[in-house]
This record gives structure tokens, sequence and C-alpha cells, in this order.
């Protein structure tokens, strides 16, 4: 499994919420989409070092709550 090392943009399937995810109407699901991967803190080690925006989901969201496909700058 690629797994993304830097910030960008990937696409991912959304498997699980990240704990304190309030969005109910904002559910992981059955396909991939888009997400932005940031760098959430400056210390590469820490494992929550790059988090992961999905749209209209108001909390940050962690690498292993994704199944991750590839970088979308990737060519098929």
């Amino acid at each position: 499994m690629v797994k993304p090392t830097k910030p960008g943009w990937w696409w991912a399937k959304w498997i699980t919420k990240a704990p304190g995810t309030s969005d109910i109407d904002d559910t992981p699901g059955a396909w991939p989409e888009i997400v932005e991967v940031i760098e959430n803190c400056i210390d590469e080690d820490d494992d929550e070092h790059l988090g992961v925006f999905v749209g209209g989901v108001e909390k940050l969201q962690w690498l292993e709550n994704f199944e991750w496909i590839k970088p979308v700058d990737d060519k098929i």
C-alpha cells in the first residue's frame, strides 16, 4: 500500500472516522475521493505529523483512517 510521506492531494478511500468526528452526515464512503494531506506538526516522527482534510468534514483525519490509492498528479 502506498502511503503519503509529504503534503499533497491524494486519491483515497475513507475507511473510519477519527475519534471525535462529529459530522453525522459525513461518513466514510465506498468510493475513493480526493483528499488533502497537510503537515500538522514539524516532528516527522510524530504519529500525527501528517493530517488529512476530507471535503465537508470539520475534524482533521489521520493517515490510518484511509486506504491510499495514489497521488492525484500520478499518471495512470
